[in-house]
């Protein structure tokens, strides 16, 4: 007879195996004393090949109505019976069982009389009767112990990981015997821990698309948790994975165990909606789409306060006040309690590019060199450790550069002819020395004001204002002679004096000082 069985390993992939079974029907004369027919089956084993390499499938028996595994089953006359075939994965060439070996006799001194050898050995503690001569098998609760006349001993696990509790040991005892005939006993304890594999990595570059409306998703570095079965979003075999909603609700992928941390280049779309992005270390690129949106084109309605903005914390893995936009009350939030919706990007280590395009966004960069788009509505955008590029763009923004020489990029098209749009800069950090500032954070609105490059800075700088008050230095600028202020820029916390070093500073010696020590840059080369 021949049985195909289904064998799934612990990525859910299926491979079939057709075994070859033999089986000896012993046809009984059916009379009163013999009523029933006996089924012995045979030995039966089948190699199949698995991402290159060979196993084998052995017919261990039928399991019975008790449950046990036997080979003879017996049926009474004009009766029926069903029992279930039995296969384990045994030892081949792709497949090896687990097993330590020693030897029990390796620290024993023989004495005067000499000779040591193993006579006997059986399962538990001393007291144990040996029925086992030196060289045969014992069967423990989790494998079997083999242990010869000269002490070398082998242990082999047969359970499988799922049917080994943590911590468990096998315990054997065993007697050794000297020259003379003198026996002693001993026992001989094995840990039997079973243990997880380490993840596979995921074939990088990685794209990670979000489907529209509320998406959550948890890039794990790049690479598969180390309990794949623990995922409730497993991808398959050949590692592409692509995970798709019918409703276009909230998706959650995330593991509860533990993970190998590698670090890779990644490429991260999550679409339209309120999104959650995270990525681990790498050098990564991430679009955070559209915010809000719901079809209907109301995306323009559904945005972030400057005041919000200001108030909202990053999540950073850290508790400590610092990681507040503003406030530093020392709570850790991700979104907004209000009905308001924003895209929430971490970008982790590495040399990021993050895009947050339409929509209220709260980006940060984390540690490494990153470049911050917050795209078109009111953002909130915060560095990280490095020397970061960031860039509001159209509407009021908040940034916070972080430790490193950061650059503040206004672009022509981020302001609106006609209206004022203010921006905040949370920690405008004007390095050290008294000459060159150039390990400082630096303003760059050489596109906004000097697009085509036909400009001088003697001529761009009388477009430029500046007043000092409770909030901060405002930076104002004008786009033209005879347009109105478009552009305010608040370097919080900042006096006159504080960003010159010296005391009574005017307004215009302000902007002298900025732009003499690369603070300030308003014209192309």
């Amino acid at each position: 007879m021949k049985a195909t069985f289904s064998v799934t390993d612990s990525m859910g992939r299926v491979t079939p195996v057709t075994v070859t079974i033999n089986f000896n029907h012993n046809e009984t004369p059916n009379d009163w004393a013999d009523p029933r027919d006996i089924i012995t089956i045979g030995t039966a084993t089948a190699s199949f090949n698995f991402e290159g390499k060979v196993y084998s499938l052995e017919v261990l028996g039928f399991r019975d109505t008790g449950g046990n595994v036997v080979k003879t089953i017996y049926t009474n006359e004009n009766a029926s019976n069903s029992f279930d075939l039995i296969v384990k994965l045994v030892e081949g060439s792709g497949y090896q069982l687990p097993q330590t070996t020693g030897n029990v006799l390796a620290n024993d001194l023989a004495g005067a009389d000499g000779g040591l050898s193993v006579i006997g050995y059986g399962v538990g503690s001393s007291s144990t009767t040996y029925t086992n001569g030196a060289g045969t098998q014992v069967v423990g609760l989790y494998g079997v112990l083999t242990i010869l006349a000269n002490g070398a001993y082998t242990y082999q696990v047969t359970k499988n990981g799922s049917q080994i509790p943590a911590d468990a040991r096998e315990v054997f005892s065993y007697s050794v015997r000297d020259g003379d005939g003198d026996t002693t006993n001993s026992t001989l304890t094995i840990s039997v821990n079973p243990v997880d594999s380490n993840g596979v990595p995921v074939h990088l570059p990685l794209t990670v698309d979000g489907t529209d409306l509320n998406d959550s998703i948890v890039v794990l570095n790049g690479e598969r948790a180390a309990n794949p079965d623990r995922l409730d979003v497993a991808f398959g075999g050949n590692l592409l994975g692509e995970v798709t909603t019918s409703n276009g609700g909230t998706d959650h992928v995330h593991t509860g165990t533990s993970y190998n941390k590698g670090s890779a280049d990644q490429i991260v779309s999550s679409g339209a909606g309120n999104d959650h992005v995270e990525t681990g270390s790498g050098n990564d690129v991430i679009y955070a789409g559209k915010t809000g949106a719901d079809g209907f084109g109301t995306d323009d309605s559904l945005q972030l306060t400057v005041a919000q903005l200001k108030a909202h914390h990053i999540m950073t893995g850290s508790l400590s006040g610092s990681d507040a936009m503003l406030d530093g009350d020392g709570l850790l939030l991700s979104v907004d309690v209000s009905s308001s919706k924003a895209d929430v990007v971490n970008g982790g280590s590495g040399n990021d590019k993050i895009y947050g395009q339409s929509g209220s966004d709260i980006l940060f960069g984390g540690t490494g060199d990153d470049y911050i788009d917050g795209g078109s509505h009111n953002d909130a955008l915060r560095g990280g450790l490095g020397n970061d590029i960031l860039i509001g763009g159209l509407g009021n923004d908040v940034m916070r550069g972080d430790g490193g020489s950061d650059t503040f990029v206004w672009n022509k098209g981020d302001t609106v002819s006609g209206s004022l749009t203010k921006d905040y800069i949370m920690d405008f950090n004007k390095g050290s020395g008294s000459v060159n500032l150039s390990e400082g954070d630096k303003l760059d609105l050489r596109d906004l004001l000097d697009h085509d490059g036909s400009h001088n800075q003697n001529d761009l700088k009388s477009l430029l204002s500046v007043f000092q008050d409770n909030e901060g230095v405002h930076l104002q600028v004008k786009e033209s002679s005879t347009a109105s202020v478009t552009q305010e820029i608040v370097l919080m916390n900042h006096t006159f004096d504080s960003l010159t070093g010296g005391s009574a500073t005017t307004a215009n010696q302000v902007i002298d000082y900025m732009l003499n020590n690369h603070m300030l840059d308003i014209d192309k080369p």
